[in-house]
């Protein structure tokens, strides 16, 4: 009689079968597991893709020129995200979403120096 086996099972039995003859290489989720990967995370994208929609084209350009200063190149957008999606550590991820969403003010704006309504009439 046959014992239906889970997949999970099936898998680790498949992968100690593969490892006692020397063979196979480990599969994307075995290497995603052991942290052992660049690039970006499937969050990761996501966030740069919001991020990247809201922005400006000024804003853009400037995280641009921010992938192309840490050295990852692309004539056009495509490539160099493609780039950057390769082989991006953790502290650029998060300065280029930063750069993404932050907003700049105005030249010379101090929000701690704006007068309230009231005291302007």
């Amino acid at each position: 009689m046959a014992v239906a086996l889970p997949w999970t099972t099936r898998r680790t039995i498949s992968a100690v079968n593969v490892d006692m003859i020397g063979g196979g290489a480990n599969s994307a989720e075995e290497v995603r597991g052991t942290a052992e990967v660049a690039g970006l995370s499937l969050e990761d994208r996501a966030a740069i893709k919001v991020a990247w929609t809201a922005a400006t084209q000024e804003t853009r350009a400037r995280a641009a020129a921010a992938m192309h200063e840490w050295g990852y190149g692309g004539d056009d957008t495509a490539t160099l995200f493609t780039a950057f999606a390769a082989k991006a550590i953790e502290d650029e991820v998060n300065a280029l979403i930063g750069i993404l969403i932050s907003t700049v003010a105005p030249d010379g704006f101090d929000p701690d120096a704006a007068e309230p309504a009231a005291q302007r009439e």
